[in-house]
């Protein structure tokens, strides 16, 4: 499974974003989260949408980005904690719940988290790759995240990026043995690629 383009769908579902987009930059974000909203809802495997969707969520007036963000991620964790299986048996339905928070509060660190465990549940790697990407913008030294978006680099073959992630992780802690096999894995795994790429 893997992401979809909005180009591959009806074209009518890009009249209805490239409206959106207008709404956004005409001061209108609510719009354009309820369009993009709506769409993710029938189709979430398309990141692109999902990107115009948070540029929407930034765009909204402090005042009126819903309850405070310790609430949030306080009911996010319980979520995680009491209904882990949801994420299993029900990905999409999870991901919607995200981003229903995001929208209380596109900083919610723990509600990208969530964003990203789904995504992985239905192999779209590179929407979890966004997820723990938007994290990383706030907080970029967090061990945690930087293995998490690494590990999910190398499953979305961004073999480059996994190396970095693994040097960055080393230097911060040259004993890491999860880094070290990172490293590792993007190692042998970017060798390999760029050896078929010489033999083609």
């Amino acid at each position: 499974m893997s992401e979809i383009n909005l180009s591959s769908l009806d074209p009518r579902y890009g009249a209805h974003i490239d409206k959106a987009v207008r709404a956004i930059e005409n001061g209108n974000p609510t719009y354009a989260i309820d369009v993009c909203s709506a769409f993710l809802h029938k189709h979430p495997k398309c990141l692109e949408v999902r990107k115009i969707l948070r540029m929407a969520h930034h765009r909204l007036p402090k005042s009126r980005r819903g309850i405070i963000p310790k609430i949030n991620s306080t009911f996010f964790y319980l979520i995680k904690r009491l209904r882990g299986w949801f994420l299993l048996k029900h990905p999409e339905r999870a991901m919607s719940l995200a981003e229903e928070l995001l929208r209380s509060n596109p900083h919610d660190i723990i509600a990208y988290r969530f964003l990203a465990r789904a995504a992985l549940c239905m192999e779209l790697f590179e929407t979890a790759i966004f997820a723990y990407e938007s994290i990383n913008t706030q907080i970029p030294d967090d061990k945690r995240n930087l293995l998490d978006l690494g590990n999910t680099y190398f499953m979305g073959k961004h073999y480059e990026e996994a190396l970095s992630i693994g040097t960055q992780l080393l230097k911060i802690n040259p004993s890491d043995g999860e880094a070290k096999l990172l490293l590792k894995r993007a190692s042998v795994a970017h060798s390999i690629e760029k050896g078929v790429g010489k033999m083609t």
